[in-house]
């Protein structure tokens, strides 16, 4: 697998911009050079209001399907619901980026690790992650998100992983 980016290069990429894929857009977006960019897409017919969500955030590069969010990310989560993640990553999993670290959002673990497991290339890091809060519950001084790496996940994506934490709002 080819080697992940240092933190300032490397590309970001959200799958899903309802509540939870805001807020990390949001957070991420704060620091600048904390990350090259950061790919975010929704559900098609939610494009254009996107296209607007971004227009004053340069580091949001609005994209019109998962399909480019993965295939140009190094570490992209999936934020859309537990009752359609295996559809979602069944659509747009195959197109991950080689050697990429994908996350979930889900609230129900279980149903996420089958879809990355099933439906995601052997060439990638899968990392289940789970926010400490939520978008209506205040984050300061917690972490964004707590890593539970499966015995095969590489230290060095797990300590980019730990590199990606957003500064606090």
């Amino acid at each position: 697998m080819p080697a992940l980016p240092a933190i300032k290069d490397a590309v970001v990429g959200l799958i899903g911009m309802g509540e939870m894929g805001r807020m990390y857009a949001d957070r991420l977006s704060r620091t600048p050079g904390h990350c090259a960019r950061i790919n975010v897409c929704d559900l098609p017919d939610r494009y254009d209001h996107l296209v607007d969500y971004c227009r004053d955030k340069p580091a949001l590069v609005p994209l019109r399907d998962g399909h480019l969010v993965a295939r140009e990310s190094d570490f992209v989560v999936y934020s859309v619901e537990a009752a359609y993640i295996d559809q979602v990553v069944a659509q747009y999993g195959p197109s991950t980026k080689v050697g990429a670290i994908v996350a979930g959002q889900t609230s129900v673990k279980a149903p996420e690790r089958k879809a990355f497991e099933q439906h995601l290339p052997a060439d990638t890091h899968i990392v289940s992650i789970h926010s400490l809060h939520g978008p209506t519950v205040p984050s300061d001084n917690q972490a964004l998100v707590r890593p539970f790496p499966p015995p095969s996940f590489s230290p060095s994506a797990l300590e980019r992983l730990a590199d990606l934490e957003p500064a606090p709002p």
